[in-house]
C-alpha cells in the first residue's frame, strides 16, 4: 500500500525483493552477524527501494525511447520517424 507506481511496477518491486532476499541474505547474515529473519527482511526492503530508484530513474531520464532507437541502430532498422535523424 505504501508503494508507490502501477501495480506492474509493484509487482516488478516484490519479485526483485523477493528473489535478493532468497539469494542475498545468507551472505548478509554471515557478513553482519544478524538473525536471518532480520537479515532476508532488509535485504529485501533495500532491493525494492533500489528497484523503485531505478525505475523513478528509467522515468526522469526518459531511457526507454533511447534504448529503443538503440536496439533499432544494432538491428540495422531504420528510424521510427520514417528516415529524419
Amino acid at each position: 500500500m505504501w508503494m508507490q507506481g502501477t501495480w506492474s511496477r509493484k509487482a516488478a518491486m516484490l519479485v526483485l525483493g523477493i528473489a535478493a532476499s532468497n539469494y542475498g541474505t545468507p551472505d548478509f547474515v554471515q557478513a553482519t552477524g544478524l538473525s536471518e529473519g532480520l537479515g532476508g527482511f532488509l535485504v529485501g526492503m533495500f532491493s525494492m527501494t533500489a528497484g523503485d530508484w531505478a525505475f523513478r530513474a528509467w522515468d526522469q531520464f526518459a531511457l526507454g525511447p533511447l534504448l529503443n532507437e538503440w536496439v533499432r541502430k544494432r538491428l540495422g532498422l531504420p528510424p521510427k520517424d520514417g528516415g529524419a535523424v
